[in-house]
């Protein structure tokens, strides 16, 4: 039989006794440590009250002396409840319930020791009874899942570096973290090892890459897992779903060492303004046969300053020439060398350069004549698109094909972006319609082009003929709707009031209204909007000054304007049209420009939005 006495309270201290004690040998101990212990009997009716996946529970109840402060108890993971453990085989820790809450990995046994005490003197925990004892086995959470070992496969297995997929289980989406596993070097695929051969650690991907020696065989072990934190404590344990899975693989032999070989020769066969030629000796490579030529071209400043290796995109050639098409009166950088394809069995073929990469430099000619778009104008200018127009330029026919051109969105005129800021496209005609957001600036960058096909292809490239020219446009706001429900009041013949409502889209970008009145014969003709003078107002309403027996025609609209040219942009209009009567007697009973006369005058007048 195990006791276990504990003292402190900043502090725990236990100590341990350990051979076959009585009860009362443990009394005459524990009162060597504290006289003043009663003598408590041991938490009786020790068992598991729920066992679920979600945590077991387990009950008791007080000794025969209840006045106790509460229970220490030890959890441990056994192998199976045939042999008891010691008590120090976990962390000792108390609590005042008299349930406890252990969540456990599923399928696995513990062991559970308990005992009650009390508080000594200066707070001192020490055990009053003996330790009790339970052990249970925590349940399966549920059937495994539909996941096995076909389900993972090698994706990538080169020298150095095994890239290793697998499926998703077939799991509730928030019921497993990641994946634990773990990676073993054995003799063959034959040697299975068990699940704890190597370190287990943890991935949240379906993809493991593995850094393996050459040529060896590797065991790897997988499992989904949940993290799960135990209710009694901070502690965080993992939690296998299901069982591991095992899969096996052989890593690729060593790569060959490849000569330190170079590209010799590399000189300038043709350079012209279609394109600029390549030549180099082929190499001699007997005893380790290539399959052609990798080459990078790079468009640098200059001959002075060598580029890296990967500053282009690599591409592959079998003849021992190379045709650039590039642009005029530029510098740029080849890189050359020889490769063979590597690979062995079913695994997958691997590109290796044969010895070192060989660098080149030259300089394209210049192409005549050194051209740039000239007049280029703004034909058309609304907020969804603008049309922008320029001079053909003075070529013979033939010499070029149409135009590149590229649309930059900038925040000011004042800021020059680069010739590659946007999408290169290209037109026949000199115009081009540009489809852009309203009251935002847009770059053009245009230059004429030439398609040249390469000679060692049929592929073919658009060459730019002399420079880009660039011009900046900016587009106007939208045009807003017309103000809403246009009113008048006529309190006489010699004033009239204009009321309205702002349009429903002017929130954020109206700055006033324009109006025009003009003296129309009639109600039944509309003018146009030029009729009269312009003018403007921040308000809501206008006061015009009116003569009786004339009819009046007002245009009425929003305005916005352009935040960086303040250019005035005014939207659709409204209308109203009123006539105003004749001065009456004095003698009439009713008053002469009360506002129902004022109605019966107006019959003809109209609320128009255009």
């Amino acid at each position: 039989m195990w006791a276990v006495y504990c003292f402190g309270a900043a502090q725990l201290l236990c100590v341990v006794l350990c051979g076959t004690a009585t009860a009362h040998s443990l009394e005459k101990r524990a009162e060597a440590f504290n006289p003043d212990r009663p003598n408590l009997s041991t938490p009786r009716n020790f068992a598991v009250s729920n066992n679920t996946p979600e945590g077991t529970t387990l009950v008791w109840e007080d000794g025969e002396v209840p006045s106790v402060n509460g229970y220490l108890y030890i959890v441990c993971n056994v192998k199976s409840c045939k042999k008891e453990p010691r008590i120090t085989c976990s962390d000792h820790r108390h609590t005042s319930e008299r349930t406890l809450s252990v969540t456990g990995a599923p399928n696995e046994f513990y062991w559970i020791w308990l005992a009650a005490y009390r508080n000594g003197t200066s707070e001192m925990q020490y055990p009053v009874s003996d330790f009790t004892s339970a052990c249970f086995q925590a349940p399966e959470t549920g059937p495994e899942p539909a996941w096995t070992e076909t389900d993972i496969m090698v994706l990538s297995n080169k020298s150095g570096d095994t890239t290793i997929v697998w499926k998703e289980p077939d799991i509730q989406a928030g019921s497993f973290d990641g994946y634990q596993y773990a990676i073993c070097n054995v003799q063959s695929c034959e040697d299975k090892p068990s699940t704890k051969c190597g370190d287990h650690r943890k991935t949240s991907t379906t993809t493991l890459t593995v850094t393996a020696a050459p040529n060896e065989f590797y065991w790897m072990w997988i499992a989904p897992y949940k993290s799960v934190t135990e209710s009694t404590s901070s502690r965080t344990e993992t939690v296998i779903i299901g069982s591991y899975t095992g899969f096996c693989f052989q890593t690729p032999q060593p790569r060959p060492k490849p000569p330190a070989w170079k590209i010799n020769n590399i000189t300038v066969s043709s350079n012209k303004p279609e394109g600029t030629t390549l030549v180099w000796e082929e190499p001699r490579l007997d005893q380790n046969p290539f399959n052609g030529f990798l080459y990078v071209i790079c468009n640098v400043e200059s001959c002075e300053n060598e580029p890296p290796i990967k500053c282009g995109d690599q591409r592959k050639i079998s003849r021992h020439f190379l045709t650039v098409q590039g642009s005029p009166n530029e510098f740029y950088w080849v890189w050359i060398a020889p490769y063979t394809v590597f690979g062995q069995g079913s695994s997958p073929r691997e590109i290796l350069i044969i010895g070192n990469y060989t660098g080149f430099c030259f300089q394209t000619p210049p192409r005549q004549p050194a051209w740039k778009v000239k007049n280029i104008t703004v034909s058309s200018n609304k907020p969804e698109r603008t049309t922008l127009v320029w001079e053909r330029p003075n070529l013979r026919g033939g010499s070029f094909d149409g135009f590149l051109y590229v649309i930059c969105n900038v925040d000011s005129c004042e800021d020059q972006p680069s010739t590659k800021c946007g999408d290169q496209r290209q037109t026949l005609r000199p115009s081009l319609t540009v489809t852009g957001a309203p009251n935002e600036s847009y770059w053009a960058w245009i230059a004429p082009y030439k398609t040249v096909r390469q000679r060692t292809s049929s592929l073919t490239q658009k060459v730019v003929i002399g420079n880009y020219t660039g011009f900046c446009f900016r587009t106007p706001p939208r045009r807003l709707m017309a103000p809403k429900n246009v009113r008048l009041t006529l309190s006489s013949p010699e004033e009239a009031t204009v009321e309205w409502n702002p349009p429903t889209d002017g929130n954020d970008t109206l700055a006033g209204y324009v109006y025009t009145v003009c003296t129309v014969n009639s109600c039944t003709k509309k003018p146009s909007t030029s009729c009269g003078d312009r003018r403007k107002t921040s308000e809501h309403s206008i006061k015009l000054s009116t003569h009786p027996n004339k009819n009046y025609w007002v245009w009425l609209a929003a305005y916005n304007s352009d935040a960086c040219t303040r250019k005035t942009f005014v939207g659709h209009y409204a209308s109203i049209c009123f006539g105003v009567p004749g001065v009456t007697s004095g003698d009439n009973d009713e008053e002469p420009y009360s506002l129902r006369k004022s109605r019966r005058h107006l019959t003809n007048f109209t609320v128009y939005a255009g």
